[in-house]
């Protein structure tokens, strides 16, 4: 009976200790399975998390870390995540959260608003992606992840701007002279965008060139076709980013000739190879026309014509009544030379030609003009007595220059 019953006991202890040993194997595979959740969790790029019904936080990752929060300011405080956001998106947020929470019908929540760091200077942006599932006893429960998208949000944001500034620059083009191309780097120049006022400079629809119907090459007059070529490849080749061409004529589809200024710069992809070319064309025509016609003035005018430009305040033209006034061969000989150097060493009031012309010129320049008589002498000759006109003339921003209109009145005070 004795030994029956020592018997029993020690099955009943061997049972237990089986128990306490099975229990112990469930506990350090549980720890294993915590451990390599951790692990799971810490190389996931979000923050994981979860909540009851009643919005008690049953889990949240280590990630949260990273934004200067523990784990356990979750658990110990149901409002926590709303907390931490930004004060300007909480209200928005919240609202979206309740009827996220009420509805039996959503079962996934997707929202982005801006997250207070506490170790950082500035917010991160996050996107929330919150989900409803039924554990397995059936019971609800929410299931989420935060993932950091701040880079995303100020690319976004690059992208916005630099649009907006497209835009501003698009609708400054769009009803003017100048058309905006974008070109590919293949035969013919082919036309990958065209702003839509080319209608009215090229005379062909946009449509015309995205089809492929015209392409660029096929416009420029075979004059000056090698040339436009030559300096698309000597750019190419040299590496710039941009380069403007010399003027060149365009044929419009009336068959009418324009004169038109092109600026390109060059796109390259990752490799350094060009993809494309894009570039603004300006209509020049009324301008080459005033040019040809003030040319024409320029040369015929038997008044002296010159200019002369800063630093050094020469000659940088004369037209040929100047070269013939001031005696000299032709045109180069008379441009590098100063006015001073045109005039005796003293003018008749006692001041240096040099400190006086000077002095001349930089009232002009204040003025806008300045006209006065002045004492010039020829090129290796003789002097005579003059009036001269200086106007100040600025064809390009921030480059202005003088223009000399001088007349020989020897015969007036003779």
């Amino acid at each position: 009976m004795i030994s029956g019953e020592h018997t029993d006991k020690t099955l009943k202890s061997e049972a237990l200790l089986n128990m306490l040993e099975d229990l112990e194997e469930e506990k350090k595979k549980a720890r294993e399975n915590e451990g390599k959740l951790k692990s799971i969790l810490s190389a996931i790029e979000a923050v994981i998390y979860s909540f009851k019904p009643n919005t008690q936080v049953t889990f949240v990752s280590d990630k949260i870390k990273e934004c200067g929060y523990s784990p356990e300011e979750f658990y110990n405080d149901n409002k926590m995540w709303l907390k931490m956001m930004h004060p300007d998106d909480r209200e928005h947020q919240n609202k979206m959260f309740l009827r996220f929470l009420k509805s039996k019908k959503d079962r996934k929540l997707e929202r982005e608003y801006r997250f207070i760091c506490k170790n950082l200077k500035k917010d991160k942006w996050v996107r929330d992606i919150l989900m409803k599932l039924s554990d397995k006893d059936g019971k609800l429960m929410f299931y989420g992840s935060l993932i950091d998208i701040t880079e995303r949000k100020q690319a976004e944001d690059v992208i916005k701007n630099t649009n907006k500034t497209l835009i501003q620059e698009r609708s400054m083009f769009i009803g003017g002279p100048v058309v905006i191309f974008k070109w590919q780097n293949k035969k013919g120049w082919p036309v990958e965008y065209v702003s839509p006022n080319v209608k009215d400079i090229f005379g062909y629809p946009d449509k015309d060139w995205y089809t492929g119907k015209i392409d660029y090459e096929s416009v420029i007059l075979k004059e000056d076709l090698q040339r436009v070529g030559n300096e698309i490849k000597v750019s190419s080749k040299k590496r710039d980013k941009n380069f403007q061409h010399k003027p060149y004529r365009i044929r419009r589809k009336d068959k009418k000739t324009i004169w038109i200024d092109d600026f390109t710069t060059i796109i390259r992809d990752n490799t350094g190879k060009i993809t494309h070319y894009l570039g603004y064309v300006i209509d020049i025509t009324e301008q080459k026309k005033a040019k040809e016609k003030y040319k024409i003035l320029y040369e015929t005018s038997r008044d002296a014509i010159m200019t002369l430009a800063p630093p050094s305040w020469r000659f940088t033209e004369g037209n040929p009544a100047t070269v013939k006034m001031f005696g000299c061969k032709d045109e180069k000989e008379f441009i590098g030379l100063g006015p001073w150097q045109l005039s005796p060493k003293m003018q008749p009031d006692g001041q240096t030609s040099e400190d006086k012309a000077k002095k001349m010129i930089m009232k002009a320049m204040k003025k806008g003009s300045n006209f006065f008589k002045w004492t010039h002498k020829r090129y290796k000759g003789k002097e005579f007595p003059a009036t001269v006109l200086l106007t100040k003339v600025e064809i390009e921003k921030r480059k202005p220059f003088l223009q000399a209109t001088v007349r020989d009145i020897s015969k007036d005070t003779s």
